[in-house]
């Protein structure tokens, strides 16, 4: 099986095909992971010192204006990423394949893997995770909102906090016990981590990709 390093230069079109067709497997560069925990840690200081960051102490969309730290209801930053999740996991219709899946995280794992969303390190080794040990999220295959495929992406999120379902070994499950029977556990998001996820055309870039190889194959 050849290897595809996240971290190391272009993700290309071959990549993305071969770790949607489980031919690749995901290894992160050496500095990777190092680089996105000083993404992080410079991502935290902005924030404690007062700077107002786009979903992680402000609201989103309409309520940009507003701080979380107004919510009614003492919302902290952590748990506003979950209920992110939760909110626009409203996909519909009969669920993608699970190749088209894979593409879709994949290609966010490319995206993220540039070091520029913030993403906390335990949260991209969690999603290449799903992808190495092959629990494939249930998605729907039609949901959108503006210009990115969060509605669609929101159901990945969900089965890396234990939620949502996925396909293991065959079989559909609910999310927490897809993780367990492939030995993985649910992960905790950190503020901005389920902006981070979902804000991305991560299903228009994977989807692309395999048609891409299949023009060029026929």
């Amino acid at each position: 099986m050849s290897t595809v390093s996240l971290g190391a230069g272009p993700v290309r079109v071959r990549d993305i095909v071969g770790l949607a067709q489980g031919q690749a497997h995901a290894v992160p560069a050496p500095d990777l992971l190092d680089r996105l925990d000083t993404a992080r840690r410079a991502l935290d200081r902005a924030a404690a010192g007062g700077a107002r960051i786009y979903g992680l102490n402000t609201g989103l969309g309409a309520r940009v204006g507003r701080d979380l730290a107004e919510h009614p209801d003492g919302l902290d930053a952590a748990a506003f990423q979950t209920l992110l999740v939760r909110g626009r996991a409203v996909g519909m219709g009969d669920p993608l394949p699970a190749q088209v899946v894979r593409a879709a995280m994949a290609a966010r794992l490319a995206m993220l893997s540039q070091g520029g969303s913030g993403i906390s390190p335990a949260v991209f080794t969690a999603l290449a995770a799903l992808l190495d040990r092959a629990v494939h999220p249930r998605v729907p295959r039609h949901g959108s909102q503006g210009e990115g495929d969060l509605c669609l992406f929101a159901h990945v999120a969900l089965v890396l906090i234990g939620e949502g379902e996925a396909e293991y070994r065959g079989n559909v499950l609910p999310g927490g016990r897809a993780l367990r029977e492939a030995g993985l556990e649910p992960v905790l998001l950190g503020p901005k981590d389920g902006l981070s996820l979902v804000n991305a055309g991560a299903f228009s870039a994977g989807a692309g990709a395999l048609l891409a190889h299949e023009a060029a194959r026929l």
